[in-house]
């Protein structure tokens, strides 16, 4: 019996998480479908961060999986400083268009390495002692969470929810 008790690390789970971040794509697809550079920049509460950010961020959160498990990032660390954590949604020069190419591209690179990935892997420790499974469960839950956000920038900018 293994003494970690982490799902995690367990490599049964990255089916799993895989499936969860595909589901994720689609829904942030399906939710920016019909929706213009200028909606995308709609905020649902007064100084409150947008959809365009919120595909931006959720980039670099992919990067971050990316860099855990390996594998070349989608983005530059330009590119990554605009939409990572602590920083403030403003206009950039990315059209919509080109933030969902990198989100596909994300998902379809996410999808290659976790095909492979080994349970070595996952339960190799990071610098801040957390496991590598750990970390990427982590990230996914945090995609997960700011999903149900895309819907209500949808809404503010005026347009019914594609997800009934």
């Amino acid at each position: 019996m293994r003494e970690d008790t982490s799902v995690a690390t367990d490599i049964s789970v990255v089916p799993v998480l895989s499936k969860m971040l595909a589901r994720n794509v689609a829904v942030l697809e399906k939710n920016a479908q019909d929706l213009s550079d200028a909606q995308s920049y709609v905020c649902a509460v007064e100084e409150g961060s947008h959809l365009h950010w919120l595909l931006g961020h959720l980039i670099v959160s992919r990067d971050q999986m990316l860099k855990a498990l390996q594998q070349p990032r989608v983005w530059s660390d330009a590119e990554r400083e605009q939409f990572g954590g602590g920083s403030q949604a403003s206009k950039d020069d990315l059209t919509l268009e080109a933030l969902l190419s990198a989100l596909k591209t994300s998902q379809a690179a996410l999808a290659t390495a976790l095909e492979t990935v080994t349970e070595q892997t996952l339960t190799a420790k990071r610098p801040n002692g957390m496991c590598t499974g750990d970390y990427l469960e982590f990230l996914v839950w945090h995609e997960t969470y700011h999903i149900g956000q895309s819907t209500l920038y949808r809404r503010a900018a005026g347009l019914k929810s594609p997800i009934g």
